[in-house]
């Protein structure tokens, strides 16, 4: 994604350059694939949303966005739906087959950042700009869990491939994890500065970039492994 409003796509095999997404008209901000790999979902900073299908290009702004940045896109399990949370303060979630919005709901802090889809569930997480993480079904009236520790935004957030634990960077320079049934922080690893995450297939590893430096490092804790990237921070995406 790009600060002028495109989206490349490369085969990560060959470098082959696949494609080249375009009708943005600001800054994208948050780039997600569904589960199935059939829908490229996107957000900028002019609170615009696009679905797109790597078949047929361009694709039409999802109908009524949000009045912020977009600051998180996450797509359901089943492929079927999406959730976007936004420096307005708002989640929506949306029917990617009509590209309208079936539900809003308001965060308890007036910015959000980031937000993840249960791998099975069909609840999101979503962070603040306070550092406050918050757990809910998506029909459900009020958050069941909150996940407290983190002092700055939640940059980025994602559930283990089981759902057991949910993981968070923030820009208070550490990525956390918790139990999600009991809310209980599990482990902390400390940064040189704003880090990104992945985790692994298989959810026993994380993968954190930060400060030109890459560690990976067992998700139930342990020692990690410092890898050297380079002057420059590393961004993870898996």
């Amino acid at each position: 994604a790009s600060g002028d409003g495109s989206i490349i796509q490369w085969d990560v095999a060959t470098f082959e350059l696949l494609g080249r997404y375009e009708g943005h008209n600001a800054q994208v901000n948050e780039l997600v694939w569904s589960r199935d790999g059939t829908r490229l979902l996107s957000g900028d900073d002019h609170g615009e949303l696009r679905c797109w299908n790597p078949e047929v290009r361009p694709k039409a702004p999802l109908s009524g966005g949000h009045q912020a940045p977009v600051t998180g896109v996450a797509a359901s399990p089943d492929g079927t739906k999406a959730v976007s949370s936004s420096q307005d303060g708002r989640l929506l979630f949306w029917d990617l087959a009509t590209g309208r919005p079936i539900q809003e709901t308001l965060g308890l802090n007036p910015s959000l950042g980031a937000v993840a889809y249960h791998p099975t569930e069909d609840e999101v997480a979503f962070g603040d700009t306070l550092g406050g993480v918050l757990r809910r079904a998506r029909q459900a009236r009020l958050p069941a869990r909150l996940y407290t520790g983190a002092q700055d935004e939640i940059t980025e957030l994602a559930f283990t491939p089981d759902g057991n634990q949910l993981l968070a960077a923030s820009w208070d320079g550490t990525v956390r994890s918790w139990d999600t049934d009991n809310g209980g922080l599990r482990n902390t690893w400390r940064t040189l500065g704003l880090a990104s995450f992945d985790i692994s297939p298989d959810g026993t590893r994380v993968a954190i970039g930060h400060s030109g430096r890459l560690q990976f490092c067992p998700v139930e804790g342990g020692p990690c492994a410092l890898l050297r990237h380079g002057e420059r921070d590393a961004t993870i995406k898996g």
